[in-house]
């Protein structure tokens, strides 16, 4: 982990040594480096973030990416945890949740579908839609099992569309439900909850 004091060291090294990273605003993972870059006023949710990018990418094999919108998606997800008694506790919404609400209610609101299938956005609201699925998830008790059979089953087997389709198939599994319908329900749940709230638990 590199720490800088502020933006401007941070901005300055890696503008410096790792050009595609310069963009960047708070934080970075540098898989080949195997580290995670940012700076001292950034909060904790940017450091929890790209240290979930270095989890996720500590278990997959070369070459065996993840799509974007579960790399950030599950990332985003982890923006938002509480420790105590040096217990990680999860399952929050956060900052981000205002973002999904005017999606949704402008009309920009991805299909879930879409979501999966299509090309990820480095922008606000696709990054707000991505973690509410892991938080949907949560609200499920699906989150762990999913993530460990898109890693560990997914991954290693299916690239491309075809990884991409097996997402949607793995979903509607475990959910026991069609696409449509999680799409539906994913929609009427991040109405119901405001920013920086605990998840509700909804076991059907």
């Amino acid at each position: 982990i590199v720490l800088f004091k502020n933006f401007a060291e941070y901005s300055k090294y890696t503008k410096k040594d790792i050009p595609p990273y310069s963009k960047v605003t708070y934080g970075i993972f540098i898989p080949d480096l195997n580290s995670v870059v940012s700076y001292g006023k950034t909060g904790l949710g940017t450091l929890f973030h790209e240290l979930m990018h270095s989890f996720i990418y500590a278990n997959i094999k070369k070459e065996k990416y993840p799509n974007k919108w579960f790399d950030e998606g599950l990332a985003s997800f982890y923006e938002y945890v509480a420790i105590k008694n040096n217990t990680l506790t999860d399952g929050f919404t956060n900052w981000r949740m205002p973002h999904l609400h005017k999606t949704i209610k402008n009309k920009k609101f991805k299909h879930l579908r879409k979501l999966i299938l299509e090309y990820f956005q480095f922008q606000t609201y696709p990054y707000a839609q991505a973690r509410f699925l892991f938080c949907y998830l949560w609200s499920k008790n699906k989150l762990v099992e999913f993530v460990k059979r898109y890693v560990y089953v997914l991954l290693p087997q299916y690239k491309g569309i075809e990884l991409r389709r097996k997402t949607i198939s793995l979903l509607e599994d475990l959910l026991k439900k069609n696409i449509n319908v999680i799409n539906k329900e994913y929609i009427a749940l991040a109405l119901k909850l405001k920013a920086n709230k605990k998840l509700p638990l909804i076991l059907k």
